[in-house]
């Protein structure tokens, strides 16, 4: 064997390496992924809201009321006087209150996209992929809150993520989507193919 074929059979070699390095790193990262989304189930039947003494809610049910006080809160200014923005009501009137439940569960949320946009070896599309499933899992009340969350100060780059895995496009045109429509890039609330 001449020492430009031995060459060429280590370069060989080499890529064949790496592509199996990339393969179980992309096993392991899909194992995670979707373990965090289990977590992130778990996290959301943890979540609680109360507009009202004994009026508690759980999971799902608590988030979708959650929404539907902040949107009534939002449109009724004469019972509600003084209410400010739908993000003055979330954190005044949602979060203040139910901040113990909701932030691990934003902080799953984040983790997921946090770890999607710094994986070195996915490829773009891959990445998408994956955030759309995330996005699959989320209801039209779930990303409500978390456009209202990411834009609060303690939530670091959470609307950057947002934005970039364009997690806010099935948002319902309604109060909370026009509020962040002025708050967000046109590209949050597009779909990747746009």
């Amino acid at each position: 064997m001449t020492l430009r074929s031995q060459g060429e059979a280590l370069k060989l070699q080499q890529e064949a390496l790496r592509q199996q390095q990339d393969d179980i790193h992309k096993q392991r990262f899909e194992s995670s992924f979707f373990e965090l989304l289990r977590l992130l189930r778990e996290c959301r039947d943890q979540i609680s809201f109360s507009q009202s003494l004994g009026n508690n809610a759980n999971g799902i049910k608590a988030i979708n009321q959650a929404v539907m006080a902040i949107i009534m809160r939002r449109t009724n200014k004469e019972a509600f006087p003084n209410q400010g923005t739908c993000i003055d009501i979330y954190k005044n009137s949602v979060h203040a209150y139910s901040e113990i439940s909701l932030s691990p569960y934003f902080r799953v949320t984040y983790r997921i996209l946090d770890r999607l946009k710094k994986d070195k070896i996915l490829s773009r599309d891959e990445k998408l992929s994956y955030a759309k499933l995330l996005r699959g899992q989320l209801s039209s009340s779930e990303l409500s809150l978390m456009g209202l969350n990411g834009k609060l100060d303690l939530a670091k780059d959470f609307s950057t993520l947002l934005t970039e895995f364009r997690m806010l496009k099935y948002l319902p045109p309604g109060t909370i989507r026009t509020e962040l429509e002025s708050l967000y890039p046109h590209q949050a609330f597009m779909g990747h193919d746009d």
